[in-house]
This record gives C-alpha cells, structure tokens and sequence, in this order.
C-alpha cells in the first residue's frame, strides 16, 4: 500500500486540546500556543507516522524535558526534545489508528506548535472516487452509443441497397430481348405490320456477343394480287440487346 505525507492544519478535527488554555491562530509560525502547565493536546491519525514541529521556550534553568509524550495511551521516552524546531518525531509505526499526546510539564515554559505532519495510505476520498467512476461510465456509455448508432446506418445502408438490387434488375440479368414474330398471314397484310402481332420477350441462351455477329438482312414475302408488303428486320451490333428473331418464327410459310 503506498502512503503518503499529510500536514494538519488549523480546524483538523482529529485534534483535542485540554487541560489548559490554548492560544489558536489561523496562520503564521504558532498555530497552537500555551503557558499552563499540564496542558495537553492529542492527535489521531490513520497512518505509520507522526512529526509535530514548533518551539519550545523556557525561563527556568532546568534541563529536564519540558514536554511529556505519551503514544497510544502509554509514556514514550524515545524522543527527547533538546533544541530546534522538531518537538517530537515518532518511530516506525504499524499501519492504523494512532494517538499521540503532548503535555507542557512546567508553568515556565511555552510550547508553540507550528505543524503536525503525518505519514497515512494513499487512498482517495470516496467523493472522488465515485466521480471518477461516474466519468468512466460516462465515457464508456457515449462509445457504446457511437457504435451503436454507426452500426444502425451501416445496416440500414446495407439493405437499402440490397433491396434496391433486387427491384431494379441488371440489364442483362434476363438475357437479351428477342423478336417474335407471327406467323399468320394477317400479320403482313395489315396497314399497320410494323407493329401488328409482333412480340418481345428474354431470351435467357441468346448472348449480346451472338447477336453481333449476325449480318443485316431483308426477307421480301409476296404472294399474287395480294400485295404483300416485305418485312424488313435487322440486326444491329454491340451496344444493347436489340430485338431477334425466333428460330421457330423465322422459318415462315404462308399458305
């Protein structure tokens, strides 16, 4: 587990001042100060060490220790304040729950605490924490929604266009058109035998390349008084399939 260092400052709640009056102050070099003996101060923390640093004066000649140290509810005599700016620095501590209190031993002397500093986890607040997740959800919620509207386009896309495939068929998907001609004599000997009786329809085993090669030609049909009129067909080459004509109605016999 990593750690990290923390200083308390003015207004931490993890301090309880007692036995004496104490002097608060905001800000500068004494944010807690006092002058009465047996006045004590304690600090809790959730860590693996403690160092409180200030001052400690005194007008009397006594070279005993001004300040008794009690860790965890029980004297601790392995810090002996002597001179400087470090009041007290604890020894290695297990990770947990601590307490450590300071108590002024003599009316002649005035112990001024500047700050504490604390050794605790490295552990986020839960505010952040969730905050963090919230972000992510977030996040991971507008990707899933990106991929779900791109998805929805590309299929509406792909179905369109396949059903579209289908409605319009290729132009050559039925094979070519071929001609069908009649084989009545009527056929011919009306006025209007450009068009009469003549029909269309897909030849599926008739390519565009055999119709290519087929050469131009003209059959005339006449029969007495009657007056035939010719029927002129023609094949043309390459560019769409043009009208054929029908192996079965090619070969023609008028009677």
């Amino acid at each position: 587990m990593t750690s990290k260092n923390v200083i308390l400052g003015p207004g931490a709640r993890s301090i309880i001042l007692s036995g004496g009056n104490w002097t608060t102050n905001g800000t500068g070099t004494s944010w807690l100060s006092t002058e009465d003996e047996n006045a004590s101060v304690t600090f809790t923390f959730d860590g693996s060490f403690i160092s409180v640093s200030g001052s400690l004066t005194s007008s009397s000649s006594q070279k005993t220790s001004k300040v008794l140290y009690f860790l965890n509810g029980k004297p601790d005599s392995s810090f002996v304040y002597q001179s400087g700016g470090t009041l007290y620095t604890s020894p290695s501590l297990t990770q947990g729950f601590h307490n450590l209190t300071m108590a002024l031993a003599s009316n002649s002397s005035h112990l001024s605490i500047q700050n504490v500093t604390l050794t605790v986890p490295d552990v986020q607040e839960p505010e952040a924490r969730s905050s963090s997740k919230h972000k992510t959800q977030m996040i991971v919620g507008i990707v899933i929604g990106i991929l779900v509207i791109m998805s929805l386009i590309a299929g509406s896309y792909l179905f369109l266009r396949r059903r579209r495939s289908r409605l319009v068929p290729g132009p050559t998907s039925q094979g070519p058109l071929q001609a069908n001609l009649p084989t009545s004599k009527k056929a011919f000997t009306s006025k209007h035998y450009s068009l009469h009786g003549i029909t269309f329809s897909h030849s599926p085993t008739l390519s565009v390349d055999s119709l290519a090669s087929l050469p131009q030609a003209r059959r005339k049909f006449g029969q007495g008084s009657h007056g035939i009129s010719s029927v002129d067909m023609q094949f043309m080459s390459d560019r769409s399939p043009i009208p054929s004509v029908d192996s079965s109605a090619s070969l023609l016999r008028l009677k």
